[in-house]
């Protein structure tokens, strides 16, 4: 065709596609073969290299009849370009694509495919942070995208590590990849047929567990694969060429990533509603930060935190998703993750761009968990109430105290609901899964103290959780205890009582339980040890509070107390604290009765009342000076 223009490529190995009955034009050969160098040296993938001129051409001609035909060419100088779509003519010089944007919700974007032979994951043997690398394919194989996904220090300021993914790159299929998907399943695209289906038990208490058989001829989908790429691992990686392609989810094909599960990672990561309310009071509320309520049953929770510390277990601490940070109130901050309900019942984290991604860009990773998230952000310092400056975080002492109270209260109200059956698994989910791992690291804690091993303060932060949660263990025991006594003055069975007479039954256990989980800390590590001292008068501050809260308006909130009256009622609650427990003779007695104390806290009250009326006769003489009355001074 003498009105085509030229496209010069050198030095390179290209390829030109032919539609079915698109004839060979007089003076292609001419200009694609211009010296003894070039050549054409495949037809269809088939090697016709050394094969005379004549031959060559009847073979393109046979294959035009009914398919496309892909003509390879080596050593081209140049080769014809105007007379054929662009994207038909490949080579190293390509030019990106203007792909047009899919409006869609993110709901509504589907989950793109892993290619399965290239993805990596590996633990970082210093940091024991994970780090993935991996490609994701559109339907059809046609386009390949690869990301890497590492963890490192956040880009917000104090929120330790965070996750990021990084775009590599862009594949796309050359025509001899082309060719083999279109002889394969033809204009259509892929046409799959399912044969088999995944098998799913679903267990007494609901939980559903992925079963899988062993045994010869067996195979998933996904073993067709193998090293090679593509459905039926049809495609290999010279079937595909890097391309200046960019990154956006509405693309046509593209969709959402699937970054990996969050939870739950174990068999033991799901937990009954009671079972978690009560770890979440023992560790402090810090679980709530990691865990994920199961979809459709309000009485099971995820929870991936040790059992001892309240902190990501090791195995979640592998999974990419739980270094991903939140926005919370952050306007500068946009979220690009979406967690989401994926088969049996697993929340999964998903990336989704909605602006097209540059290759070589490097994003942080934020999810935003709304309104249910609001409670553990004031404790950190970055929720609502924070940024307006109306509270602050869990560093301040008065604050602490006063969602602490808030907290107590509502646990209180929730075992006063227990029946039987609610303090008997109660007591064996604090007995078997956290009390004895609580005490065994503690207990080191202090046998090293009692040796004089020194201990750093990082290492100390990480026991200050514990002894608080052997503590809360015992404050807990005394509340189920009383429940239990209201529960029997209550039922005139002599069959319960007989059960929590035996102590070889569950229910004998109870009393048991009550009995071990008390607070068993000897004073004397007190004198030998200021940190032990310092976390037990905090925490038995905080109970001494709770028990005369009543007494007081909402002790700590600063909407309605001034600085000096926490503070001074902080200092009461400290020497309160100091001399609690005193040991005497090997045993530990309490200096103050219930009754002392409410005496106290009632001449706090009676002071309090004192100086407040004084302050209102001050504010109103100052009124009637500043309105000209002729007061003395």
């Amino acid at each position: 065709n003498s009105n085509s223009g030229i496209s010069i490529v050198h030095n390179e190995i290209g390829i030109l596609t032919l539609k079915p009955g698109e004839g060979m034009r007089a003076g292609y050969f001419d200009k694609l073969i211009k010296s003894e160098n070039d050549r054409i040296v495949a037809i269809n993938g088939a090697d016709v290299r050394g094969e005379p001129i004549f031959k060559v051409k009847e073979k393109i001609k046979n294959f035009q009849s009914e398919s496309y035909v892909h003509i390879r060419l080596e050593g081209v100088k140049s080769r014809i370009s105007a007379s054929l779509p662009a994207e038909r003519i490949q080579g190293k010089n390509n030019k990106v694509s203007k792909r047009k944007l899919r409006s869609v919700r993110v709901d509504d974007l589907f989950l793109m495919e892993f290619v399965e032979s290239r993805f990596y994951s590996t633990i970082d043997s210093v940091s024991l942070v994970p780090r993935k690398k991996f490609f994701v394919a559109e339907p059809g194989d046609k386009h390949m995208y690869s990301f890497e996904v590492s963890v490192k220090k956040s880009l917000i300021p104090n929120a330790g590590y965070g996750a990021f993914l990084t775009f590599l790159g862009a594949y796309r299929l050359n025509d001899i990849g082309r060719s083999k998907v279109h002889s394969f399943v033809g204009k259509g695209g892929y046409n799959i047929t399912k044969t088999r289906i995944d098998m799913v038990a679903i267990l007494p208490n609901d939980k559903k567990v992925t079963v899988k058989l062993k045994g010869k001829k067996l195979h998933g989908d996904e073993e067709y694969r193998g090293k090679r790429l593509g459905l039926y691992g049809m495609l290999h990686e010279s079937d595909y060429y890097e391309s200046n392609d960019d990154f956006c989810s509405y693309y046509e094909g593209c969709g959402l990533i699937d970054l990996g599960r969050y939870a739950p990672v174990l068999r033991d990561d799901i937990k009954t509603t009671l079972q978690f309310n009560l770890k979440e009071f023992i560790f402090s509320y810090v679980p709530n930060e990691w865990s994920f309520g199961v979809s459709d049953k309000e009485d099971l929770s995820y929870d991936i935190t040790d059992d001892a510390t309240g902190d990501p277990h090791i195995s979640a601490q592998a999974q990419l998703p739980i270094y991903v940070n939140e926005v919370g109130h952050n306007q500068s901050l946009k979220q690009n993750v979406f967690p989401r309900d994926k088969e049996n019942d697993a929340v999964h984290y998903f990336f989704h761009q909605d602006t097209p991604l540059q290759k070589g860009t490097t994003v942080e990773l934020f999810v935003n968990y709304l309104d249910k998230y609001e409670l553990v952000r004031e404790r950190k310092g970055y929720g609502l109430k924070n940024v307006q400056g109306l509270v602050k975080d869990d560093n301040d002492l008065p604050s602490r105290y006063y969602r602490n109270m808030l907290e107590r209260k509502e646990i209180t109200r929730y075992i006063s609901s227990f029946n039987f059956f609610d303090i008997k698994e109660a007591l064996q989910f604090i007995r078997s899964w956290v009390f004895y791992r609580v005490k065994d690291s503690t207990n080191s804690y202090i046998f090293n103290s009692k040796h004089n091993q020194k201990v750093s303060e990082e290492v100390k932060k990480q026991f200050e959780r514990q002894f608080i949660a052997r503590r809360r263990i015992s404050w807990l025991s005394k509340k189920i205890s009383l429940r239990l006594k209201i529960l029997r003055r209550e039922s005139s069975s002599l069959e319960i009582e007989n059960m929590l007479r035996n102590k070889h039954t569950s229910y004998g256990k109870i009393i048991e339980t009550l009995s071990l989980t008390l607070w068993d800390v000897c004073p004397s590590i007190f004198d030998k040890d200021p940190f032990i001292r310092e976390v037990y008068s905090n925490e038995l501050s905080e109970e001494l509070l709770y028990d005369i809260s009543g007494r007081i308006y909402e002790p700590f909130n600063q909407l309605s107390w001034a600085p000096i009256t926490s503070m001074l009622l902080q200092r009461i609650l400290d020497f309160l604290a100091q001399f609690y427990d005193d040991k005497v003779k090997g045993h530990v007695f309490k200096i103050f009765d219930a009754s002392s104390m409410s005496n106290i806290f009632q001449w706090l009250h009676d002071s309090c009342s004192q100086v407040q009326f004084i302050c209102r006769n001050f504010l109103t003489l100052r009124q009637k000076v500043q309105g000209g009355c002729k007061s003395s001074k």
